[in-house]
Order: C-alpha cells, then structure tokens, then sequence
C-alpha cells in the first residue's frame, strides 16, 4: 500500500473523527476501520520481509550453486591438466546453458566437458555460464614495451617476454593492483604507475617486483625453479630456440632483495640494515643503492675491485640446462654451470672474456654496480656438456650454451639456491630474485588455471596455480 493511499485513509479517519466529535453514531465503524489499517499495514511489512528473505536466501543459494560450478569447472581443468605438457595455453572458452543460450554463436568443443553438470538438453538444465581458461605462457602480444630490454644487450628490439608471466611474480606483494602495458596497447607505458609503487622515482616495468620471482633456500616450492624452455602449441611441442623458429635470446637476471624499510629514531638514525621508505611505499621497491649486498669477502659490486676468486666467495645459485636429445629419446642432455678457475685473481677487464658461468655472490655484486643484473647469456656463455664422453678433455665439454639449446627436444632450465645467503653486515638475506627475459614466449614455471561462472545471475570465480613440472633432475655443481 503506497503512502499516498495511507495518508488519505488517515485523512478520512480524521475527518470522521471530527465529525463522530458532534455525532457519536459510527464510532463502532471508525473503530474497525482504524483496526483492519492497521492489520493490513502488518500484513504488508510481513509480506515484504518474506519476499526479502526469500529473495536473499535464493540469491544465497544461487551463489552456493555458482561457487559450486567453478569448482567443478576447475576440477575439469585439472584432469585435463594432465594430459597437457608445460606452456600450453587454452584461449578464455565461454559455455552458455539454459537463460544464456539466447544469441549464443557456435558452441566450443571444449563446452562437451561441461554438459552433464550443466544438465544439458534435459528437463533440468541449468541457467549457468562457465567461461575457463589455462595460461602456460605469454601470448605473441604479451611483450613488454620498455627500453631496458634494449638497454640490456641490445638484444631485444625494445620490448621482451619476462617469466615469470608479467603482473605473476611472486617478489612482488601488490601484483594484483598491477596491470601490465604490452607492447601494440595504446597509451602504453613502460613505466609502472606510482599510486602502486608508493615511490617518487620512475620504475621500469622489466625491473618491477611483480615481474620476478623468489629463490629461496630451503623453502620447498620456491627453493627450486624448473622453467621449461620449451611449450606445447597447436602443433605438438615447440622448443622455440631450434632453427625455423623465432627464438634467439635469452639472460637469465638475479638480484637480491631489497632491504627492510625502517623507522629511524629521534636522532634521525635508521636501525641497522634498513632503508628509509616513503609513506604507503611498496617495500618490495627500492632503487640498486638500497638492496642487499652478498658477503662476497672481497669486492663491492664496484668495477674497481678484482674478481675474487678466493675462499669465501661462494656459488649462491645453481643452474642446469637439461632435455632429450631427441623426440621419444630417454637420454638426458644438457650443460651445468662451469666454475670460475681457483688459482688466480683476474683483473676486471678480462671478466668479459671469462668463460665460467657458475653464479657466485661476486657476480651478482658486480652486476648489481650496473644495476642490470644480467647472469647468463646464452649467447655469450659455455657450460659443462653432460652428454660427452667421461674421458674427454675437461676443456673440450665445454659447450656453447645456444648451440646446445638448438639440440634438445624439450630443454628445462634448473634454478636453485645452493648456500645460506648473508650480507656484507652480517644480516640474513631471505631470498634472492630471478627474471628471464626472452625474444620469443617460454613456457611459465607455474600454469594459471582460472573458472569463472554465472548462476541465475550470481557468480562464482577459482583461480589457481599448478606447478608445470611436476618433478626436475636434482643437480649440483660444486664450489
């Protein structure tokens, strides 16, 4: 019942009243009146309350029936999961049913998966929408448009592919506020926004967190990285460094952390081992001056200092190249690192003309002086080829890392941290970070498997992340 209609009835009831005032005949019939507005007005509130509650425990329902969907819709992936190899991507597959048919084009074979949840054709068919999708690798489109890939080696034409996945990294910790610019997007910048950095100074995003991810001793996942250099395509499996394909470079980064923001007292001191932050600062940001140096025992990352090839001077992370000589082959090849000779100092002009390639703390403090943190380049490094006979010359396995690229059928990369790691002052250092930068899309360490779903206009969403090798080769090299 409409305001409106209330207040004329109470219009009219008062003017009874009035009038029951002079004449006290009709009082039994104002009485009555005043009593059925009354249990009217109650019978209306209550009406309403029911409609909302069933309103409310509907729509309940229908977001229960929609999360129920997505991790049925998720579930669907994972089986299919298993018969994927790394890198493939399955493009963004909508299935409508019921209400959502109307207007829909030609079905997606993928949607046969989802047809029996879904109830399809029968008399119970659901009003549901599933929209699925497996993310491996970067798409072609996927580059990011920045000058530092250039600016690198000179390599890259200006932009370049990153794993881990742009925006994926897990360095970063507001990954989920940043959204990548690829190269070909209008208005794309290569620079990330300071509303999520929380800095004054400009950051590349090839340098940003959330493109990076953690090393980590003894962490159990994080510990050890297996990237697949290699995808599946439409085709079967790619290794896109063979000839024929696009591929041609790739530099593997490391860095440390940055160090801990850090309140300074009333003197206007830091504690020890800190940095000064800006107000709302991303502190997995911070420019090269301010990350942790390794203790090294010699060296600062200047390139006044001598490569110290003396005690102390540890390998931090371990890598190895590995893959099937041949498709269907079950002999593993590939190269392991090669560690810088004992016997003597070099002077630092003739680090470029250094054939080692073992990762010690030195070097990534002496790229850490140039703020580009490049480690390997597989087209100017060697590794120890594991394929060779055992009785051949030391110097003659060593191997051209692209050349040897070109050869295996799916090649994997191993990445691992292989001793404690600490500062120049003593302070423990948690993890350390990595980056590929490529020319051509490589497969992502981890898969990103996403469900979304609309059930009678209420939805439900599954994200998840699913290692791509399930298992990698253990390897060491030995300081």
């Amino acid at each position: 019942m409409s305001i409106s209609v209330i207040k004329s009835i109470l219009d009219f009831l008062k003017d009874r009243i009035e009038f029951v005032k002079k004449d006290q005949r009709g009082i039994i019939i104002i009485v009555a009146l005043v009593m059925v507005i009354m249990l009217t007005m109650v019978a209306l509130d209550l009406h309403a309350t029911t409609l909302r509650t069933y309103e409310r425990i509907r729509n309940e329902n229908n977001a229960i029936q929609a999360e129920w969907f997505a991790d049925g819709a998720m579930e669907t992936l994972l089986y299919e999961l298993k018969s994927l190899d790394a890198g493939f991507n399955l493009d963004k597959v909508t299935c409508n049913y019921g209400m959502y048919k109307e207007g829909q084009g030609e079905k997606n074979g993928f949607c046969k998966k989802f047809d029996s949840r879904a109830g399809e054709g029968t008399s119970d068919e659901k009003n549901v929408r599933f929209a699925v999708e497996i993310k491996g690798r970067a798409e072609d489109s996927e580059k990011l448009e920045t000058g530092e890939c250039g600016t690198l080696k000179k390599k890259f034409n200006n932009s370049c592919y990153t794993v881990p996945l742009a925006g994926t990294g897990s360095a970063g910790v507001r990954c989920n506020m940043y959204e990548p610019s690829f190269d070909g997007e209008d208005g794309a910048s290569a620079l990330v926004s300071g509303t999520i950095t929380g800095v004054k100074y400009p950051v590349d995003q090839v340098n940003y967190s959330c493109n990076w991810d953690k090393l980590v001793l003894g962490s159990g996942d994080l510990d050890r990285t297996a990237i697949p250099l290699y995808y599946e395509g439409e085709d079967g499996i790619v290794n896109p460094f063979q000839d024929g394909f696009k591929a041609n470079n790739l530099i593997l980064r490391v860095r440390t952390p940055c160090l801990p923001c850090g309140k300074p007292d009333k003197n206007k001191i830091l504690p020890p081992g800190t940095r000064v932050c800006e107000n709302n600062q991303d502190e997995t940001v911070c420019e090269d001056k301010d990350r942790y140096k390794l203790d090294d025992k010699d060296g600062d990352g200047d390139a006044t200092y001598k490569v110290p090839n003396v005690e102390g001077n540890d390998i931090v992370v371990h890598w190895r190249l590995y893959g099937g000589k041949e498709s269907g082959s079950d002999e593993i090849c590939g190269l392991t690192a090669i560690p810088e000779p004992k016997s003597k100092l070099m002077d630092i002009q003739d680090v470029e003309n250094y054939y080692g390639s073992a990762i010690y703390e030195f070097s990534i403090n002496y790229q850490k002086g140039f703020g580009n943190y490049y480690l390997l380049d597989i087209k100017e490094e060697q590794g120890h080829d594991i394929c060779s006979d055992p009785k051949i010359d030391d110097k003659d396995k060593r191997k051209d890392i692209d050349k040897v690229l070109k050869t295996l059928d799916k090649p994997v990369l191993t990445l691992s941290v292989s001793a404690p790691l600490w500062s120049k002052e003593g302070y423990h250092i948690p993890y350390l970070e990595y980056q590929l930068l490529t020319d051509h899309p490589v497969s992502n360490p981890k898969m990103k498997l996403e469900a979304n779903t609309i059930a009678e206009g209420m939805g439900g969403m599954k994200v998840m992340y699913r290692e791509t090798l399930a298992s990698i080769i253990d390897f060491a090299v030995q300081n």
